[in-house]
């Protein structure tokens, strides 16, 4: 125990308990500060959870038949545009944009402009009528990201598959 002493304990003055009374309410302002804007965001995300609760429990209610289709291709072909255009909800996506990472790794050649990828994969949703709702689960196009296929393609009945012809 080198260089270390024991600990002292000293009764504080009122000063010094009015002070760190003073920082402990500051610092507990500011954590609860925080935590409403935490706290805001989680509800923007359940106000959107709720809708699409609503739009599921009608689903449910009157019974509708989800399908899964999945939608795969290539990198850089289409499939997250394609989903964005025609999901009937706001559609999730996870692009990120490209960095030097993916140099070498993703081939730009027919797709010189393209500046996000899909690293996880897009969800949409299409109304066919009141009984039927086609759940498109896309794809990303990359090689390194094929060990999500079994997760992805689990229960789907179906696929549209997407490709750029040679040149």
């Amino acid at each position: 125990m080198l260089g270390k002493r024991p600990l002292k304990r000293r009764k504080l003055n009122n000063e010094e308990l009015d002070a760190k009374l003073n920082a402990f309410t500051v610092n507990t302002h500011n954590a609860l500060a925080d935590e409403l804007d935490i706290q805001s965001g989680l509800d923007q995300i359940k106000s959107r959870e709720s809708t699409d609760a609503e739009v599921f429990n009608q689903a449910a209610h009157s019974a509708v038949t989800p399908v899964k289709i999945i939608v795969a291709g290539g990198f850089g072909v289409g499939k997250t545009t394609f989903i964005r255009s025609v999901s009937d909800t706001p559609p999730l996506t996870t692009e990120a944009v490209m960095t030097s990472a993916s140099v070498g790794v993703d081939d730009l050649a027919k797709t010189p402009d393209k500046q996000t990828t899909t690293v996880a994969m897009d969800f949409g949703r299409i109304f066919i009528d009141s009984d039927l709702i086609l759940h498109l689960f896309g794809t990303p196009g990359q090689h390194r990201f094929w060990f999500m296929w079994d997760d992805l393609v689990d229960g789907a009945i179906g696929a549209s598959c997407w490709w750029t012809p040679a040149a």
